[in-house]
C-alpha cells in the first residue's frame, strides 16, 4: 500500500512540474507576442522609415518580397504584453511607396518623457534590396543582410549593421558601434563609446571621442579619430589614403609592404621599418618616401607610440 502511494506521489510530482513547465512556456510565449503587426508587398525592392521613442529597431533582409512589421512593448528592458498603451500611437503606412513605420507617445509626438517606463521597439523583415532609415531616442539599431543605403541614428544605444552591400551611415552619442563585411563606404560615429569595423571595402570614416578603434581588413580611403582611446587599423589593397590621430593611446597601422607611401607619423615614439625610405626621422617624427612614394599614410598620437606594420 505504502509503495503504491509513493508511485502515485511521484507521477502527480511529475506532472505537476510538466504542467508548470507549459504554463511557464505560454506565459512567455504570451509575454513576446507583438503588440502591432502591418505586412507590405513590396516586390524585390523596398525603402523604409522607421522611428521609435526609447526602444531598439532591428531590420533584417530576407528572401521574401514583403516588409513584415512587428512591434513589440518593452518594460525595464523586458517584453510585455500587457502594457498601457492607450497614450501610444503606432502606425506603419505605405505612403507613396515608402513604408513609414512609426511608434509615437500621443502626448510628446517623436520622443519619450514618459511616465510609465515602456517603450516600443520595431523588429522589421524586409527584402534583401531594401533602403534603410532607422531613428530611435533611447534603444540600439541593428541592421543586416540588406542591398542598398542604409542610415541609423540614436541618442542612446549601440549601432550595429552587417553583411551590406552599399554605404552605411551610422551616428550614436551613448554607444558602441560595430560593423562587419560592408561592400560600400562606411561613415560611422559615436561620442562615448568604441567602434570595431571588419571587411570594409569602400573606404571608412570613423569618429568617436570616448573609446577605441580597432578596424580590420580595411580598403579604400580611411579616416579615423579618437580623444579616449588607441587606433587598430589592418589596411588592404586597394588603398587610397590613410589618416589617423588620437590623444588618448597608441597607433598601429598594418599596411601592404610592396607599395609606395608617403608617411607623416608623428609620437611620443614611432616604431617603423623603413624601406627604400628618402626623407626624415627621428624617435618621434617621420616624414618622407618608401618605395618612391604614392599614398598618404598620416598617424599622430600625443599620449603614445606610433607603429607601422607591414604584411
Amino acid at each position: 500500500m505504502k509503495k503504491n502511494l509513493d508511485v502515485t506521489n511521484k507521477i502527480l510530482r511529475v506532472g505537476g512540474t510538466f504542467i508548470f513547465a507549459i504554463i511557464m512556456l505560454q506565459t512567455l510565449v504570451q509575454a513576446q507576442s507583438a503588440v502591432f503587426e502591418r505586412e507590405f508587398r513590396a516586390g524585390d525592392k523596398a525603402e523604409i522609415s522607421v522611428s521609435t521613442s526609447g526602444g531598439s529597431i532591428e531590420v533584417k533582409g530576407g528572401t521574401s518580397d514583403k516588409v513584415v512589421v512587428k512591434a513589440f512593448a518593452y518594460s525595464y528592458g523586458k517584453v510585455v504584453s500587457s502594457a498601457d498603451l492607450d497614450n501610444w500611437e503606432i502606425t506603419a503606412e505605405d505612403i507613396g511607396g515608402k513604408i513609414v513605420i512609426k511608434a509615437e507617445k500621443e502626448s510628446n509626438k517623436g520622443w519619450l518623457r514618459g511616465s510609465n517606463n515602456v517603450s516600443i521597439g520595431f523588429e522589421v523583415e524586409v527584402p534583401t534590396n531594401t533602403k534603410t532609415e532607422a531613428k530611435t531616442s533611447g534603444g540600439r539599431i541593428e541592421i543586416s543582410d540588406l542591398v542598398g543605403e542604409q542610415k541609423a541614428y540614436t541618442s542612446g544605444g549601440s549601432l550595429r549593421a552587417e553583411n551590406i552591400v552599399g554605404d552605411i551611415d551610422m551616428r550614436t552619442s551613448g554607444g558602441s558601434i560595430r560593423v562587419e563585411n560592408i561592400q560600400g563606404s562606411a561613415d560611422i560615429r559615436t561620442s562615448g563609446g568604441s567602434i570595431r569595423a571588419r571587411k570594409v571595402s569602400g573606404g571608412l570614416l570613423a569618429r568617436t571621442s570616448g573609446g577605441s578603434l580597432t578596424l580590420t581588413e580595411i580598403s579604400g580611403k580611411v579616416e579615423a579619430r579618437t580623444s579616449g582611446g588607441g587606433i587598430e587599423l589592418e589596411m588592404t589593397q586597394p588603398l587610397e589614403s590613410v589618416d589617423v590621430a588620437t590623444s588618448g593611446g597608441s597607433v598601429v597601422v598594418e599596411i601592404p609592404e610592396d607599395l609606395g607611401y608617403d608617411l607623416e607619423l608623428r609620437g611620443n615614439r614611432v616604431r617603423t621599418e623603413l624601406k627604400n625610405f628618402t626623407g626624415s626621422s627621428t624617435r618621434d617624427y617621420v616624414e618622407g618616401s618608401m618605395n618612391g612614394g604614392g599614398i598618404p599614410v598620416r598617424a599622430r598620437t600625443s599620449g603614445g607610440s606610433v607603429s607601422i606594420r607591414y604584411h
